[in-house]
């Protein structure tokens, strides 16, 4: 709750915004804007009868209810198997259409923390045991490349690449499969 009942007290004491401000711990600013209401409804120290924090509140600031609502949170897990299956979506689509279903959710940032929390806490490791270079260990690379013709410039296929590293030893190895025959 605010402070408003202190504020107003200590400024029926005479006290000045400052030293109101250094005995409540309530911003200068804030004072001020707590006496300019004050004066603007009327209301002293010692408050009117039957006139309450939560009703004084009201008055100066027209909130129906003071508590804050908690943003609905999205189902992380379901954020991560769109990510892992859709391959050109990003975490800013997500919160976009998030936001779409929740205008008063979460901003990005805050989107993203709660993402990366989640992860570390539901993060699954798999530790595999091996010799150096006993193992090779290869992927696809993502999407096709295209690959032009020197001399029409032209695009005269899409290859796709893998990548293999062997275990341990931090070399790499790229190739390309060559043209298909026909």
């Amino acid at each position: 709750m605010r402070k408003i009942e202190e504020v107003l007290r200590l400024s029926a004491q005479g006290k000045s915004a400052r030293a109101i401000s250094r005995d409540t711990g309530v911003s200068r600013p804030s004072v001020a804007t707590y006496l300019e209401k004050a004066a603007e409804h009327e209301i002293s120290w010692p408050l009117p009868e039957g006139m309450d924090a939560r009703t004084l509140e009201q008055l100066f600031f027209g909130a129906g209810d003071t508590s804050k609502t908690t943003p609905g949170l999205p189902d992380w897990e379901k954020v991560t198997t769109e990510l892992a299956t859709h391959h050109h979506l990003t975490l800013q689509l997500l919160w976009f259409e998030y936001k779409e279903q929740d205008p008063e959710g979460l901003s990005y940032p805050r989107f993203c923390a709660r993402y990366r929390d989640w992860k570390k806490r539901s993060k699954v490791v798999m530790h595999f045991e091996h010799r150096a270079g006993e193992k090779l260990f290869c992927d696809f690379a993502g999407d096709t490349v295209p690959i032009w013709d020197p001399k029409t410039g032209e695009v005269s296929f899409m290859a796709q690449l893998f990548v293999s590293v062997m275990g341990l030893s931090s070399y790499i190895f790229l190739k390309g499969l060559s043209k298909p025959e026909g």
